[in-house]
């Protein structure tokens, strides 16, 4: 990192889980404080939609993503009066690979982690797409505390005022 910051240096969070580590994040610290802003003013919305299970959420990102690039319909997606998927707003970030959710359910918050399709540009993807879906497995899913989101956005406030009074 540079000696000086400031809001548009880059931050890089990495899940380090057994002998793995996802980059899940790799953007400014004037994203973050988005970010902040958006989870922790009014987190009521993030309660899950009923019509979604949860432990589908980077499954159904992906057919989203791969029905929007193919130009065809999939009536197990839902949309929202802009004909959006209803499950995009659950999505906290997202990065090449992997991309990272936080929602409500029953109350609590919860973090998951799902790998994305790399190869939504390429031409004659389909073998490697049902292939991919084939292997798919979600990397984390877990129940986080309100106070643990808490914390993080005090963090993310007190790295983004470092960076603001640095200038």
């Amino acid at each position: 990192m540079d000696d000086t910051i400031d809001y548009y240096s880059n931050v890089c969070i990495r899940l380090i889980m057994e002998n793995n580590i996802y980059e899940i994040l790799n953007d400014n610290i004037y994203y973050l404080k988005n970010l902040k802003e958006r989870y922790c003013v009014d987190n009521e919305i993030y309660e899950i939609d009923a019509r979604i299970l949860e432990q589908k959420l980077g499954i159904l990102q992906n057919e989203y993503y791969y029905c929007l690039n193919e130009n065809i319909s999939n009536e197990d997606i839902f949309l929202d009066e802009n004909d959006e998927w209803i499950g995009e707003k659950y999505c906290c970030f997202t990065t090449p690979e992997y991309s990272t959710w936080i929602y409500k359910k029953g109350g609590k918050f919860h973090l998951m982690v799902t790998p994305m399709f790399r190869y939504f540009d390429e031409e004659n993807n389909r073998e490697l797409y049902l292939n991919f879906i084939n292997e798919y497995k979600n990397i984390l899913c877990s129940e986080i505390l309100s106070e643990q989101l808490e914390k993080t956005c005090d963090i993310i406030e007190k790295i983004y005022q470092q960076a603001v009074t640095s200038q």
